[in-house]
């Protein structure tokens, strides 16, 4: 086994991956945004939608502030992604799920896991951003800052709807 350093890529190798990795954010975070959106709709509990819809407000300020990154970067979307990825989500709300005309009340619980796992994608999205640092990214470190906070308190309140959707399953 060679103990050689890996040759850290080049600026515009990283700006290459930067521009991958930003459209597959761009595309899940549009997908997320639907889920949340669905969430906020259809969750059983009146406070739950509530808090759901601000979340979805919230999430859908993230998706700008990624629009954003990707604007002074002069990244576009990709409309394949964001098509395969919106048709993903969309085929994912298909799934049976014991009970042919009303909502499961597990639907909750694993809509709120599965809206858990896109904020914290998007947390890491931005701390891998600011790992990469503002002169590949063209982003102010205390932005980044900012946006991760939000996705970690966007994570505790999900984790608290999580709590209380799960302990209803047991009163019914």
């Amino acid at each position: 086994m060679s103990s050689e350093p890996v040759a850290a890529p080049d600026l515009e190798e990283a700006r290459r991956l930067l521009r991958t990795y930003l459209r597959d954010h761009d595309s899940g975070a549009l997908a997320g945004a639907r889920r949340f959106g669905s969430a906020a709709q259809g969750h059983r509990d009146p406070q739950a939608r509530a808090e759901l819809t601000a979340l979805h407000a919230e999430v859908e300020q993230d998706r700008r502030s990624l629009a954003s990154v990707m604007q002074r970067l002069e990244i576009t979307p990709d409309p394949l992604k964001r098509l395969v990825t919106a048709a993903g989500e969309q085929l994912g709300r298909l799934k049976p799920n014991g009970f042919l005309a009303q909502r499961s009340p597990l639907t909750d619980v694993v809509e709120l896991e599965a809206l858990t796992m896109a904020v914290t994608g998007k947390q890491r999205l931005w701390e891998t951003l600011a790992a990469l640092g503002p002169e590949i990214t063209l982003t102010d470190p205390d932005e980044l800052a900012g946006l991760r906070d939000r996705a970690l308190d966007q994570r505790e309140r999900l984790g608290r709807l999580h709590a209380a959707s799960a302990a209803a399953l047991a009163t019914g």
